[in-house]
């Protein structure tokens, strides 16, 4: 009595670990293996990255401190990623998923002729949401294999104005995760492992001149968010330009007739970004949130094949010369739990019980 443990065949112990560190090289990638062993919820890439500036200081990009982040993915077996995204995103998706978290550490300072400390920490969530296993991988499984991935901009990205600025440095690669039973002996952790969650970019579409541009979305997953970036320039060089009051009315439809998201003009989904996340996100950014009650996946948007023939995205603007990029987070079965399933079935129907 009074003691917080739980009896010792049901304990779980919680880890936080350095996995690796990728060194920066300019224009291309470099990877960390992530330890097969644990249940593995969470990655943290933490920067150690300098910039050093010449008698003239560069002119940052709009990606910001994110600039030399051109890609952030995790990828296991059969060339799946749980999480695609650059770093800037990545920015924007954990200010909404996290609030109060609001970027308080990031830093792109830039002196001349100095070497200065740029701060562009990254959360790389894989379960649904904050305080839950549900989502966890089980990488105690020797046939799983889970990478981490950064890609790079060189500095003709990250600066508007390069001014022979140089990038130096790396990012070191942390995992969170859980000592427990194996997900054939553990109610709890099976169903944990069940879910697949995804953070992924679904493509890059041109805007019209006040005229709906029809974005017809993948069904048969559970959407928890959707996100859209509209910008002027493109996303994969220094002319990338978010831009407020080019995104007139959003309209999300499910087979013509369901309008989710009705019309909604650009006022709505700023005001709503005020209340639900306590800031606006920055020009550009706006997010079609399906999770009324925090941490929570009673309100996410089911689109199963059988009822759902069509989900499209609307999108209005004012003009030609703008963008919009669509990211989405959304959940559907995990294929890598169905061997542990059935296992678990095998020994329950041969009179072993899963444990708790």
């Amino acid at each position: 009595m009074g003691r917080l443990a739980t009896p010792a065949a049901s304990r779980v112990q919680r880890f936080v670990q350095k996995v690796g560190n990728i060194v920066y090289a300019s224009g291309n990638s470099g990877t960390v293996n992530v330890p097969q062993a644990d249940y593995t919820t969470t990655l943290d890439v933490i920067s150690l990255q300098t910039v050093t500036s010449s008698a003239t200081v560069p002119v940052i990009a709009a990606y910001g401190a994110f600039g030399p982040l051109q890609l952030v993915q995790v990828s296991v077996n059969g060339a799946r990623h749980p999480y695609a995204a650059p770093g800037y995103f990545s920015d924007i998706y954990m200010r909404v998923r996290s609030d109060p978290y609001a970027s308080q550490m990031t830093a792109d300072p830039v002196t001349v002729s100095t070497t200065t400390t740029w701060v562009n920490h990254v959360h790389v969530p894989l379960t649904l949401a904050q305080g839950t296993t549900n989502g966890a991988w089980y990488t105690g499984d020797t046939t799983l294999q889970m990478v981490v991935k950064l890609g790079f901009n060189t500095p003709a990205v990250v600066f508007s104005t390069v001014n022979s600025a140089t990038i130096q440095g790396s990012w070191d690669v942390w995992r969170e995760s859980f000592s427990a039973p194996p997900p054939n002996q553990s109610a709890a952790w099976l169903a944990a492992i069940s879910w697949y969650h995804e953070v992924a970019m679904q493509g890059t579409w041109q805007l019209k001149n006040g005229a709906a541009t029809t974005i017809q979305l993948p069904r048969d997953q559970d959407y928890q968010r959707i996100f859209i970036n509209v910008y002027s320039g493109n996303d994969y060089d220094s002319t990338y330009t978010p831009v407020y009051g080019q995104l007139t009315l959003t309209d999300l439809a499910i087979n013509g007739k369901i309008h989710i998201f009705d019309t909604v003009s650009e006022g709505e989904m700023l005001f709503q970004q005020v209340f639900c996340y306590a800031e606006i996100l920055g020009p550009g950014w706006y997010v079609l949130d399906f999770q009324r009650v925090k941490n929570s996946t009673r309100d996410i948007l089911p689109t199963d094949t059988s009822v759902v023939q069509m989900l499209n995205l609307n999108l209005t603007s004012t003009a030609t010369t703008y963008f919009a990029d669509i990211y989405t987070e959304a959940v559907v079965d995990n294929p890598f739990a169905a061997k542990w399933i059935a296992m678990a079935q095998a020994a329950t129907a041969a009179g072993t019980p899963l444990g708790p």
